[in-house]
């Protein structure tokens, strides 16, 4: 090759490879990448029910712990418990029902009950399809995946993705071009959550735990003990209640509100 050539051919493959390297990936093959990093696709795709029992550490010392016991199964089945102290708080969503219910630990059989608002059953589906997901948009139900560039998050080069519902609400996720890791999540109401370590179930990572912020401060920090993939589940663990029994009391949402104040 005339060596009058070489800084041409050297200069032109240093531009070509700036091209490629200025042309933003495809938002679904960050997805892609992020989605590698946590379990093969076989594994991902293959898990239905999944249990996990851990503790939420509030970031004030005043606030008391709460133990919490969540059980979902693919698509739109989810029983969340959360006892704090004596009282247990249990949300229930079974396709498209869902319930609150309030009861004491040491009285049997006495508790209050709600059923969800649309709204509130809407983000409850919405939370249960995110548990199977991973990070893949919920194309089915509408929700659209858009790519917003890179940027510094949290100390970290990332790329911005933005998963918007058909109701106008938007979920921002930042993943890091380094190792397609999450550095982080946020909701519609602004909350953050923060996930740190990895345990591997099944052959899946999860979490250790995941930290929530609001405004730049930390709400609380869940810590997941155990975690339970593809494993029987007990039957009418989703049932959402259609009539009272005995001990039981229907309310309203502005009623329920007032009783927990």
């Amino acid at each position: 090759m005339p060596s009058i050539l070489r800084p041409v051919i050297l200069s032109s493959a240093i531009f070509a490879a700036s091209v490629l390297a200025a042309i933003p990936p495809a938002a679904s093959e960050v997805v892609s990448r992020a989605r590698a990093r946590i379990g093969s696709e076989s594994a991902l795709d293959a898990l239905v029910t999944l249990k996990i029992t851990g503790r939420i550490l509030p970031a004030t010392p005043e606030m008391p712990e709460a133990i919490i016991m969540l059980t979902a199964r693919r698509p739109l089945s989810q029983r969340l418990e959360v006892q704090i102290g004596d009282i247990i708080e249990t949300t229930l969503l079974n396709g498209k029902r869902g319930c609150l219910m309030r009861s004491s630990a040491s009285m049997r059989g006495s508790h209050q009950m709600r059923v969800l608002s649309p709204q509130e059953s809407e983000r409850l589906q919405l939370s249960t399809v995110n548990l199977f997901s991973f990070y893949r948009p919920d194309v089915r139900s509408g929700e659209n995946l858009t790519y917003e560039g890179i940027v510094l998050y949290r100390g970290v080069r990332c790329h911005h993705l933005v998963y918007t519902c058909p109701d106008g609400s938007t979920t921002t996720r930042y993943f890091a071009i380094s190792d397609n890791r999450c550095v982080s999540s946020r909701d519609c109401f602004g909350v953050e959550t923060v996930e740190s370590g990895g345990q591997f179930v099944g052959g899946i990572r999860f979490p250790e735990k995941i930290e929530s912020f609001q405004g730049g401060q930390l709400l609380h920090t869940l810590v997941l003990e155990k975690i339970l993939v593809n494993k029987p589940l007990r039957v009418g663990v989703f049932s959402v209640p259609s009539r009272t029994s005995p001990g039981e009391v229907i309310v309203s949402g502005d009623e329920w509100s007032a009783r927990l104040q």
